[in-house]
């Protein structure tokens, strides 16, 4: 049995949601900062996996202000319009997921971007980045198993 597989039997549920359309729930709700949406997408990942949801299987990285998902930024980052960008990406529909979304909104909405910085800089990006100082860039991936170990304790 391959990793992937063994990491999925702990898991449960494999949704393989398209990151962009979890990007798309947190813009429609008034984010625009493409910093805070990765956060947010961050914490949904972690929150999915409390509830063992597998959201989505891309990889996050370890960058300078936290974890972000090269697709997301890519994506964001290329668009000259993010209303035309996410016009395009399917909303969701899965009650156990969007009340994961909901959730991981209600906690966050009151914090200022830093905060959110703050917040993420530990554990698995911690790990991820190893020694590395703060303000080094790196793109290291995030192990998968260093999130369900920190999303489960």
């Amino acid at each position: 049995m391959n990793k992937f597989a063994t990491i999925k039997m702990k898991l449960g549920e494999d949704l393989n949601i398209q990151p962009l359309a979890i990007a798309k729930y947190f813009y429609k709700r008034g984010v625009i900062s493409h910093l805070v949406i990765q956060k947010l997408i961050y914490f949904s990942f972690l929150e999915g996996l409390r509830n063992d949801l597998f959201l989505f299987r891309e990889k996050f990285q370890a960058w300078k202000y936290g974890p972000v998902l090269r697709s997301v930024f890519d994506a964001m980052t290329s668009s000259s319009s993010l209303d035309t960008l996410f016009a395009e990406i399917p909303s969701l529909r899965q009650k156990k997921v969007l009340a994961v979304l909901v959730k991981v909104y209600q906690e966050n909405e009151a914090l200022e971007a830093w905060d959110l910085v703050e917040k993420s800089h530990h554990g698995p990006w911690q790990k991820a980045r190893d020694e590395l100082p703060e303000t080094e860039v790196s793109t290291q991936e995030i192990a998968l198993e260093e999130l369900i170990s920190f999303a489960k304790a």
